[in-house]
């Protein structure tokens, strides 16, 4: 049986499957090792380096233009030497001006194009390997599953992707992701984001942490409050994270 790469929802999918799949904005995501060698990633490299190659290609192109107008005079055109060849007048110098002007414009037009074809499919490979940074390192810093989305929210854009020759070097301040994680994780604010035995994730009711009544919940039935949910979204997220949870949103 083929497993999707990615879903709607859960319903339906085998109990021992489901923890293959990680949400993501509204979607489920099939986790998956060896990014490098994902159909995806690797028809994207391709593609980066097909552009990277016209690019190269059209700046050929164009030194070699600039090259060949480099040895005339500098009134001097094409079409002149042909107009002058047959004997016409003209004005040279305005010529010579626009003959110029249409080589940048084309050139840089060229330039253009293939600078934003390849600056967008590099911008699809960093979320790529930058997901996948992010979602390892989470669970290997073991944060409970209900506040998996929060953490990844609160750290996907500190997350930097450089690259050594067709390796991505994934970092969160010079850091690996996952080394980042586990230090954030052991500290005052990460620790009640960490899964600790017998609940779902640390501060939920557990050793260590504050419980809390179903009346004094915001997100609970009996103690629903927009107005609090706001106030403390802003102030504690990580309450906020921790109140959801244990009211099961």
């Amino acid at each position: 049986m083929k497993l999707k790469s990615v879903i709607d929802t859960l319903d339906g999918v085998d109990e021992a499957l489901k923890a293959a799949y990680t949400e993501k904005d509204g979607k489920f995501y099939l986790n998956v090792e060896g990014i490098d060698s994902h159909p995806e990633v690797v028809g994207l490299k391709k593609s980066l380096t097909t552009v990277r190659d016209e690019k190269k290609a059209a700046d050929a192109r164009a030194a070699a233009a600039e090259d060949r107008l480099a040895g005339l005079p500098d009134d001097f055109t094409v079409e002149e030497y042909n107009r002058l060849k047959d004997g016409g007048s003209g004005n040279v110098d305005q010529r010579l001006a626009d003959q110029r002007a249409r080589l940048e414009d084309a050139h840089k037009k060229s330039l253009d194009k293939v600078t934003g074809e390849r600056d967008g499919l590099k911008a699809k490979l960093d979320r790529q390997y930058s997901d996948a940074a992010l979602n390892a390192a989470i669970a290997d810093a073991g944060i409970a599953a209900p506040f998996a989305p929060a953490v990844r929210a609160m750290l996907k854009e500190k997350v930097k992707v450089d690259y050594e020759g067709d390796e991505a070097i994934v970092t969160i301040e010079n850091m690996p992701v996952t080394d980042h994680l586990k230090a954030w994780a052991g500290t005052e604010m990460g620790k009640h984001y960490v899964a600790a035995p017998g609940n779902g994730g640390g501060g939920s009711g557990g050793p260590g942490g504050a419980p809390h009544s179903n009346k004094d919940n915001p997100w609970s039935k009996e103690g629903f409050n927009l107005t609090k949910q706001t106030e403390i979204e802003i102030s504690d997220p990580g309450k906020a994270a921790q109140l959801k949870a244990a009211a099961g949103k």
